[in-house]
C-alpha cells in the first residue's frame, strides 16, 4: 500500500501542469438561451469554496453501534497510514454489550468511507487470538449479526477508502442471552 515518494511527486507535477491548461465546461453543462427583447440578463453567482480536503495523519476512530446503545470506539491495533504505522498484538478490545441476534454496524469518524474489510472473532478467553475465525468480509459499510450469547473479541481490519492506509480495531463483545 505504500506509494514511493518519487511517484507522488510525479503525480503532483502532472496535476499542477494540467491545472494550467484551458478550462472547458463540463459535459453536463447546458447552454443558456439568448435573452429575448426586453428580458434582463442575470449575473452568475460565484460558487462557494470547496471544503478543505481531509487528510489522515492517524487512523480515525471506528465506532460499533448495536441495539439501543451508543457508539463504542474500538481499540486501535496495528495500522499503516502513508509512510508511518504501528504494529500491535491481538488486543482484548473495548467492552460493548449487544442484544442477541442484533445488527452490529461499524463506522469511521470524520466521514471517512470504508474500503475492503474483514472481520474475525474468537472467544474472549483467547487472549492472543490464536483461534480467531473469519466473521465476515466485504467492501464499504460494515454490518454484522451478533454471534450466540457469550463473551467474544471482534477484530475488524479495514482500508480507508480514498486514502493510503488501513487499521485493525478491536471490541470485547458481550452478547446477552435472548
Amino acid at each position: 500500500m505504500r506509494v514511493p515518494a518519487r511517484r507522488v511527486a510525479i503525480v503532483a507535477a502532472v496535476i499542477a501542469v494540467a491545472a494550467c491548461g484551458p478550462a472547458e465546461p463540463p459535459s453536463s453543462a447546458t447552454a443558456t438561451p439568448a435573452p429575448t427583447s426586453g428580458a434582463s440578463t442575470a449575473t452568475a453567482l460565484p460558487s462557494p469554496p470547496l471544503d478543505p480536503p481531509i487528510t489522515l495523519d492517524e487512523p480515525p476512530r471506528a465506532n460499533l453501534l448495536a441495539g439501543n446503545g451508543g457508539p463504542v470506539a474500538g481499540d486501535l491495533g496495528s495500522y499503516v497510514i502513508g509512510e508511518k504505522g504501528s504494529d500491535s498484538p491481538w488486543l482484548p478490545g473495548e467492552p460493548v454489550t449487544v442484544p442477541a441476534d442484533s445488527r452490529m454496524t461499524i463506522r469511521l469518524e470524520q466521514g471517512i468511507a470504508i474500503g475492503p474489510w474483514q472481520a474475525r472473532m474468537t472467544e474472549a478467553s483467547d487472549a492472543e487470538g490464536l483461534n480467531a475465525l473469519p466473521f465476515g468480509s466485504g467492501a464499504g459499510d460494515i454490518s454484522l449479526t451478533a454471534p450466540r450469547a457469550g463473551a467474544w473479541t471482534l477484530a475488524v481490519t479495514l482500508e480507508f477508502a480514498g486514502f493510503d492506509g488501513e487499521a485493525t480495531y478491536y471490541w470485547r463483545v458481550s452478547v446477552e442471552e435472548p
